[in-house]
């Protein structure tokens, strides 16, 4: 039954209703205001650290550990990390408590690595016994105050800040659980994101950031048993390439693995939107494997696995974010020097993507005959 309003006489209805709605308006600018003061007060007379270890709390304690074996690995060797002139371990860094995730509000800032962006010289210094690396670290109740970007209910915001472009990262307890996935735990995702900025750029008409084609999702994306017959090969491909032993084994498997893909985009050729994804977010991956320390070639999921846990949902898009990083772990081997290669021509706009440098390691350049096809899906089946 369709529910239906009351309406009263006018002359009944506008001098009764105007008072009500003005009391309740009222109301509510009193509580917003009193909310307002309430938060405004408690970012500036409530509890902060006070920079010596003993008053940081578990959280903050994890976030600094964490934070300090990532400088540690790329201190060491910044060249199996990225390129031997990125240097993680001297990025500017936001880090803004919270207690739960997508929190539009902060109890506090650290400020790492940010004495050159902004004066921090009014702010506690906090000290980290161990962690040599972590020299630069300020915290403060008040900055950030007026950024409005910072007050998005969102777990990162690229911002600009005294000239200098960076994410700041709302960190809170759960990015610290045993169980968190890995998408959300503090290490990976904020690697993946300050990546995203600080090699790649955000800002897509910006001199410097990569012009890959990587926004976007594949739609449709067929539903064919043999679309999903080639892929399935391709990944069982990748995944042994990734997986040899020696530079031959990764070279017979990585040649298959392309041949397949060419194949594959042959006759779905707008599907090379795939490579662009690829290439972005898949080095973003590689880079948050590398920070922390694990191998890529061995530590990663197995690309059949991942699709076997997940379904068809992640064939528009996630994918290839385990594709790509897997195709850097292969490129370590056949390619040394791939990393350097791709800084160098990303922002061209006519720079390889990761398949590409795949395709030229391994000398393939067209795809096989619909007999040799078949024997390679069924050498991978």
């Amino acid at each position: 039954m369709p529910i239906t309003a009351r309406v009263l006489p006018a002359s009944r209805r506008r001098p009764r209703r105007r008072p009500v709605l003005r009391r309740v308006l009222g109301g509510a600018l009193v509580l917003a205001l009193v909310a307002a003061g309430g938060a405004l007060t408690w970012r500036v007379a409530g509890p902060s650290p006070s920079g010596t270890w003993e008053s940081l709390d578990g959280t903050d304690r994890a976030m600094f550990a964490e934070l300090s074996a990532q400088y540690e690995t790329a201190a060491a060797q910044p060249g199996r990390v990225w390129t031997d002139d990125f240097h993680y371990e001297d990025q500017p860094f936001l880090l803004l408590r919270t207690t739960g995730p997508k929190s539009p509000g902060w109890q506090y800032a650290f400020l790492v690595n940010m004495s050159d962006v902004v004066d921090t010289s009014g702010m506690r210094a906090v000290s980290l016994p161990g962690m040599p690396l972590l020299d630069d670290v300020r915290v403060s109740k008040a900055f950030g105050l007026t950024e409005p970007l910072l007050h998005f209910p969102s777990d990162f915001t690229p911002v600009e800040i005294g000239g200098t472009s960076l994410q700041a990262f709302k960190f809170h307890p759960e990015m610290f659980d045993l169980q968190a996935p890995r998408n959300a735990d503090f290490r990976h995702f904020s690697a993946h994101e300050h990546f995203h900025l600080a090699v790649q750029g955000v800002d897509p008409e910006a001199e410097s950031s990569w012009k890959y084609d990587d926004g976007g999702y594949l739609d449709p994306v067929p539903a064919s048993r043999e679309y999903e017959r080639l892929l399935r090969a391709e990944l069982a491909a990748l995944d042994q390439a990734r997986e040899a032993r020696d530079a031959a084994a990764a070279q017979a498997a990585a040649s298959d693995a392309v041949r397949l893909r060419l194949a594959r985009q042959a006759t779905w050729p707008e599907l090379r939107a795939q490579d662009g994804i690829e290439t972005v977010e898949g080095a973003a991956t590689y880079f948050e494997a590398r920070i922390n320390g694990e191998e890529v070639l061995d530590d990663g999921p197995s690309l059949i696995a991942v699709v076997d846990l997940n379904g068809d949902s992640i064939l528009d898009r996630d994918l290839y974010y385990w594709t790509g990083a897997s195709i850097g772990g292969t490129l370590d081997v056949l390619r040394p020097a791939w990393k350097s290669e791709l800084g160098a021509t990303a922002a061209s706009g006519d720079g390889p993507t990761l398949f590409d440098l795949l395709r030229q390691a391994t000398g393939v350049t067209e795809a096989p005959e619909p007999s040799v096809v078949d024997d390679l899906v069924n050498a991978y089946a």
